[in-house]
């Protein structure tokens, strides 16, 4: 017997019939046939696993149908949960594969897959370069670190941002303080990530001392020189010191210049607060045993020396060969400018002479020129003449002298014209007036040179009055005329009266015309200095009154007048000549453009006429034409016939109107085919039925 497939095999026995005995009844065996099953790994174990991660565990089994399942055989070493390898332990890790039987299979033969397991390995990071010592604010430092096997970089960081930051490997000093430096390197799957690493340092700043006192040049034997310098930010002074004792000593910060030759001053500040200590600075200057000089005036003021001029000054010095300068002891005197010396009022003038010195030799001791200042007198008018002055009249006159104290006196070089008693001119007749006034000498002042003041003197100018308005012609009642008029000289107004008050009367330069006649304005001009009251001018015209104007419409409106049309309106008017103007009175019913109404809406409309007067017509009374509007209505069937229409049917008639408010009423116009009683229209025979629709 040969077993073939998976399944359920029966076995039949017989056994024919023979001699004597019957065939023998079938008997069966029944068993099962099954096969076996295998497994294989399809997974790649790690070579080798880390300790801490995972490994996915997969298989390919038999033909049972039932699942693959994984288990370990090295449970210390990894565990299994499904089909995940987890890796616990440094050793051997040993998972097995196993598959039920089932579905005519033999449960697989199990298989197992072995694979080493190691611990990760420590990293260490060692930084390979220095930072720089001093490390100073602004530079930069480029650090390197060895890290350890993972291959991964070494990174670098600050952990101090506010007082150095990196970017990449460079590390950039910013300000005064601790920098602290990381490094740090990632693991993988080898090697653990390695424990940070730091670098620290000092960063520290350069101080500079820079001198803010200007040596003497030169300095003098037996003088002192206060020495000063700005350092930087340590907090700690700047001190001196002088490297030539024998000629410079230093107390502080005062030098005592002691003999002849160089001296050289020391400048240093200690470090401190993050800053170095600064270079040294020196400072030299020459010391000299200075030699005097002495200034002589070569020059001789002027006597006597007058307020308003000029003396030029010059003076010999000593051997530094600098020059003379001068000055002005009394600049409210006298002033000087270069060597120029301007005298200025009256008073003792101070000049005063000084010569610098230099490396040999001493500034000249101070020489001076003492000299006084006289002034002269001198007269000024403080009254203003006449221009002109007008015979008839006086004039004061008045004048300002020098400071001798005595009087201006005032006298006439022209007596023909003018004469004067005290400062009182009187002009006598046409001409020029010429005024002489002096003062005499004393108190230190020479007599004043004579002033004259001169004008002319005329005789009064007439004045003469025109009209410049023309008058109305003829003027009307009730109406104005503005009078207008030039006059003389005088600057005086021309004034306006009425000798006709019963016909006209004047305001200003307004006449008001009352009443019908002739009216007569009298033109009038004051006198005033210089001029003669002008002669009285009359302006005469006459007054008339103006007449009526009445208005007749010469159009009349369209009966009826409908909304939605126009009507073209005409008047005759008064005299005056000017157009008849028309309006609406009613401009919600009807509105009027020149003379076309246009009607809107049904009401009374109410067209007013005017015209308006001219100077002789007064305007037209308004006239109105008054006219009502009405509106067309209009009747809709609401109804439709029936179609067809059968003898002895009935049909309901319906329509709409306008808006009279009146109802629709039907007829029939073919009472042989049908009959309308209210609103039932009856057919009564054969033939074309008319129903007719009014409204009223």
């Amino acid at each position: 017997m040969t077993l073939v497939a998976v399944g359920n095999c029966t076995i039949a026995a017989d056994q024919a019939a023979g001699i004597n005995y019957l065939a023998a009844s079938q008997v069966t065996q029944t068993f099962a046939v099954v096969t076996s099953q295998e497994i294989h790994f399809t997974s790649a174990a790690p070579a080798p696993g880390v300790v801490g991660t995972t490994y996915a565990l997969s298989a390919n089994g038999g033909g049972s149908g039932n699942p693959v399942t994984f288990s370990s055989l090295s449970a210390t070493i990894c565990t299994v949960a499904g089909s995940t390898a987890n890796l616990i332990g440094a050793g051997t890790c040993i998972v097995a594969a196993d598959q039920a039987a089932g579905n005519g299979y033999l449960a697989a033969s199990r298989v197992s897959q072995s694979f080493t397991v190691v611990d990760p390995q420590p990293q260490a990071i060692n930084f390979t370069s220095r930072p720089p010592d001093p490390a100073l604010v602004g530079g930069t430092y480029t650090v390197t670190a060895s890290g350890g096997g993972s291959g991964n970089p070494v990174v670098f960081s600050s952990l101090t941002p506010s007082v150095c930051f990196v970017a990449g490997s460079t590390v950039n000093l910013i300000r005064i303080g601790t920098c602290h430096v990381a490094a740090d390197q990632t693991g993988n799957t080898y090697f653990l990530r390695a424990p940070e690493a730091t670098q620290t340092f000092d960063i520290n700043d350069v101080q500079a001392i820079t001198f803010t006192s200007l040596p003497p040049a030169p300095g003098v034997t037996g003088t002192t020189y206060s020495v000063t310098a700005t350092g930087g930010l340590s907090g700690n002074p700047v001190t001196f010191s002088s490297l030539s004792t024998s000629v410079c000593t230093l107390s502080g910060s005062t030098a005592t210049l002691r003999a002849a030759g160089t001296c050289i001053i020391a400048a240093d500040q200690a470090q401190g607060s993050g800053y170095l200590a600064a270079p040294q600075r020196t400072q030299s200057f020459t010391v000299v045993d200075p030699i005097p000089q002495a200034v002589t005036f070569t020059s001789t003021p002027p006597s006597p020396a007058i307020i308003g001029g000029n003396y030029v000054a010059t003076a010999n010095g000593g051997g530094s060969g600098n020059p003379v300068l001068f000055s002005s002891l009394t600049p409210s005197v006298c002033f000087v400018l270069g060597n120029t010396v301007s005298l200025n009022t009256r008073g003792t003038c101070r000049i005063a002479a000084d010569q610098t010195g230099n490396t040999f030799y001493l500034p000249a001791v101070q020489a001076t020129q003492v000299f006084d200042i006289y002034d002269v007198q001198a007269i000024t008018f403080t009254s203003t003449a006449p221009a002109p002055g007008f015979v008839g009249e006086t004039y004061t006159v008045t004048a300002i002298g020098g400071l001798s104290g005595s009087p201006v006196t005032f006298s006439s070089l022209s007596a023909s014209v003018c004469t004067i008693s005290g400062s009182i001119a009187t002009l006598r007749s046409a001409g020029t007036c010429v005024i002489a006034a002096d003062q005499a000498g004393g108190g230190g002042y020479v007599a004043a040179p004579r002033k004259t003041q001169s004008f002319a003197v005329v005789d009064p100018t007439p004045q003469i009055i025109g009209f410049t308005s023309t008058p109305p012609n003829p003027g009307v009642t009730n109406g104005s005329y503005v009078v207008g008029a030039t006059g003389g000289g005088s600057g005086n107004p021309v004034t306006f009266t009425s000798l006709s008050t019963g016909v006209c009367t004047v305001s200003g330069s307004t006449a008001t015309l009352t009443h019908a006649g002739t009216c007569i304005v009298a033109a009038d001009q004051a006198a005033a200095r210089g001029y003669l009251a002008a002669s009285q001018v009359t302006q005469s015209f006459s007054v008339v009154a103006p007449q009526p104007q009445a208005i007749n419409f010469t159009s009349t409106p369209t009966v009826p007048a409908l909304v939605g049309t126009s009507y073209s309106v005409s008047a005759s008017g008064g005299g005056s000549g000017n157009p008849v103007l028309f309006s609406s009175l009613t401009p919600n019913v009807c509105f009027v453009v020149g003379s076309t109404v246009s009607l809107n809406t049904r009401g009374t409309c109410r067209i007013a006429a005017d015209q308006t007067g001219n100077t002789f017509y007064l305007p037209a009374v308004q006239a109105t034409q008054v006219f009502d509007i009405y509106d067309v209505q209009a009747i809709n069937f609401t109804s439709s016939p029936p179609a067809p229409a059968v003898v002895g049917q009935t049909y309901s008639v319906g329509a709409t109107g306008g808006l009279s408010g009146n109802p629709v009423r039907f007829s029939s116009l073919s009472g042989s085919a049908c009959s309308v009683s209210g609103v039932i229209a009856t057919l009564t025979g054969a033939g074309t039925c008319v129903i007719a629709a009014d409204q009223r």
